[in-house]
């Protein structure tokens, strides 16, 4: 995916995340944040579908629009999952090596859903390069395999 490409779909997808009426922030990197935490979708306070993602140097800046449209997808496919009723509960549980067999089965399979959705989302929207989206759902799997103690890592 060209950058002049990654910028115009990220403007068009979070207008359209907006138009969903789904609430969308961008943050500036906290120490409570883990490094690998690119995004996170759940129901806010007032009961709102929310979406934030986070930035490195500037919450107003995007460090990395590729990066950044792959994860705003990838949230929104938690989002479409939830307005399915689809998700397995509305606020799922932290990834880690002590929740149940089913637990972390019903995480890997909304990780699953989400992924689908922002590919189908950003197929509909003309891409046709996924390599990117590949490489960063791989990344992202890798993560949440480890956090769930289904393979060794730091």
């Amino acid at each position: 995916m060209k950058t002049a490409d990654a910028t115009s779909l990220h403007s068009e997808l979070w207008a359209r995340i907006e138009a969903d009426s789904i609430i969308l922030r961008a943050h500036i990197r906290l120490g409570s944040i883990e490094p690998e935490t690119q995004g996170e979708f759940f129901i806010n306070k007032l009961g709102e579908p929310q979406i934030n993602v986070y930035r490195d140097r500037r919450a107003d800046t995007v460090d990395d629009y590729e990066r950044e449209l792959i994860t705003l997808v990838h949230e929104y496919g938690h989002a479409i999952s939830h307005l399915k009723g689809q998700r397995p509960r509305e606020e799922m549980p932290e990834a880690s090596a002590e929740l149940t067999p089913a637990d972390k089965q019903a995480i890997q399979d909304e990780e699953a859903r989400a992924w689908t959705y922002g590919h189908e989302v950003l197929s509909a929207m003309g891409v046709t390069d996924f390599e990117a989206f590949e490489k960063q759902k791989a990344e992202a799997d890798a993560i949440y395999l480890r956090r769930l103690g289904l393979v060794g890592g730091p």
